[in-house]
């Protein structure tokens, strides 16, 4: 499904923002519905440290669970 497989790949791309720093994540509504989102990371070097130490453990860990059994 078009809609469910974009909905995957913007959650990828959204999700260490709204961990991260949620207060700079926004949704564009073009008042028919969600079009678009804006993110910002105000300090990109927090960051990326952030990113490294607890995004992306949590991501591979749930990712790849299968492998680790």
């Amino acid at each position: 499904m078009i809609i469910n497989n974009s909905l995957n790949k913007l959650c990828r791309f959204v999700g260490p923002y709204l961990r991260i720093c949620p207060e700079h994540v926004f949704v564009v509504d073009d008042g028919h519905g969600i079009c678009g989102c804006a993110v910002a990371a105000p300090d990109s070097k927090h960051f990326y440290e952030q990113f490294k130490k607890h995004w992306l453990p949590e991501v591979c860990k749930n990712k790849f669970s299968c492998y680790l059994q």
